[in-house]
């Protein structure tokens, strides 16, 4: 992977854990030792192993393979954010046990925080 790519990654992932933080009231940081250390792409999002892809070219299966065996070594729900150039963010996730969804990153909120609600 190219440093370009390397820092473009880092910019989706400041870019998604501000607008999580925005939507969700709390701050939501970038997992900076994930490279080294392994886990999540962002923290703080209690329950969820979040990967993050800002990329053009679609790799959807790929993207969610690699978020489910992070979230399996978590034992955390695999939620993947990605967006393409000039489109919005979006998210697959699980679903009532199902395979995995593409959902608009409003419902990927909605989700989480049916989720939470759910929580002792």
């Amino acid at each position: 992977m190219s440093k370009s790519q390397r820092e473009k990654g880092h910019r989706a992932e400041r870019e998604l854990c501000a607008l999580l933080s925005d939507e969700l009231g709390f701050m939501v940081r970038r997992n900076v030792d994930q490279a080294r250390l392994g886990g999540a792409d962002c923290l703080e999002l209690h329950g969820f192993a979040v990967e993050i892809k800002r990329v053009e070219r679609l790799a959807r299966p790929t993207w969610w393979r690699q978020a489910v065996r992070q979230a399996e070594a978590m034992r955390c729900e695999p939620i993947l954010f990605y967006r393409q150039n000039r489109s919005p963010w979006r998210a697959m996730l699980h679903q009532h046990n199902s395979d995995p969804v593409d959902v608009t990153f409003e419902a990927a909120l909605m989700h989480i925080r049916e989720k939470w609600s759910r929580w002792p």
